[in-house]
């Protein structure tokens, strides 16, 4: 069973379809933690930044790591901090405009950024069925984000100069900016440094950023400036404590699939890893249609939280066909 689960690990067309199944999960689970357990935009970062410790540990521990030179090592590292930076913005996004259809479309940006840099900068080449899967795979994710009824309001908001509108697509944009320099070189360091290196500095990265919001967040600078409180008490911790329970299912959850990602990207092409990555939705979509069959849950929130996962069902359907193609072409340029 060991040998089989190893070689599972080393093939990259069994390890990047993980990921969009434990996303499913999470983004399930993050629905009930922003409505019922976090309390503004500083506490999904700093947590999930925090739980990053586990892999930086459990590899550093479990597996041989090199010690890399300052310059290979900091580009793994910075890749870690840019992840977890485009998690903050994404989270600032939302607090200046609750509209998580602007802020899905604008992160589907990344899957065209991603192979665009690695040809303009590092001369990776795609041909035409690669170039046209990475489009397709953009219009489909796109579309599986879009509520007409939404895109109308935000382009009335954009026509009336609405300063939380731009200020959410501003904090989107560099939240975007984040996720695809951190996918890049993610992708170009794993070429020169160990997998089991290279996710412990990647983890340590984003626990970095972690502390940092942590040390920095509103709730902790007021209680050293303004009480004697003892710093580590801190509403963050609170919350971990409160709510260990969900914690430990969606953001363990969640670290199995940022390390299941990082080793796609190590052993493939990333922009084949973010295209498949993206079908996340269509999972979503998937499970939430399963939870409603099932009597066990009818009572349960999750029933309510996955009604409103199948909102708009025929655009849907249609982005579902549109990333099929998309997968099949993926099949023709590898």
């Amino acid at each position: 069973m060991t040998e089989l689960l190893l070689s599972a690990w080393g093939e990259f067309w069994i390890v990047v379809w993980v990921p969009p199944l434990l996303w499913a999960i999470v983004l399930l689970l993050d629905v009930f933690q922003t409505n019922h357990i976090f309390q503004d935009r500083w506490d999904g970062p700093i947590i999930s930044s925090l739980f990053m410790v586990f892999p930086a540990i459990s590899f550093f521990l479990l597996f041989p790591c090199e010690l890399p030179n300052v310059q290979k090592g900091g580009i793994i590292a910075a890749s870690g901090v840019f992840s977890a930076m485009a998690v903050f913005y994404y989270f600032s996004a939302l607090e200046q405009r609750d509209d998580v259809v602007m802020a899905d479309s604008l992160n589907s940006i990344a899957i065209v950024l991603v192979p665009l840099i690695n040809y303009m900068v590092f001369g990776v080449d795609y041909n035409f069925y690669g170039i046209l899967a990475i489009m397709l795979a953009f219009v489909s994710a796109l579309l599986f984000a879009l509520e007409p009824s939404s895109f109308r309001d935000n382009l009335i908001r954009l026509r009336s100069h609405n300063p939380a509108f731009w200020k959410a697509f501003a904090y989107m944009m560099i939240s975007v900016l984040f996720l695809t320099l951190s996918i890049v070189m993610a992708d170009h360091a794993y070429s020169f440094v160990p997998f089991s290196t290279g996710i412990v500095l990647f983890s340590l990265g984003n626990v970095i950023v972690g502390l940092g919001l942590w040390l920095t967040s509103p709730s902790i600078v007021k209680k050293v400036k303004h009480a004697h409180y003892n710093s580590s008490r801190t509403g963050v911790l609170d919350l971990i404590r409160e709510n260990w329970r969900i914690f430990i299912i969606a953001e363990l959850t969640a670290v199995l699939a940022i390390v299941f990602f990082q080793r796609a990207i190590d052993l493939g092409d990333a922009a084949i890893a973010i295209i498949i990555e993206s079908t996340t939705p269509f999972v979503v979509m998937f499970m939430s249609f399963l939870i409603l069959s099932i009597k066990a849950f009818a009572r349960s929130i999750l029933t309510e939280i996955s009604k409103k996962q199948l909102y708009n069902p025929v655009i849907k359907i249609v982005a579902c066909i549109g990333m099929f193609v998309s997968l099949m072409l993926v099949a023709l340029f590898v």
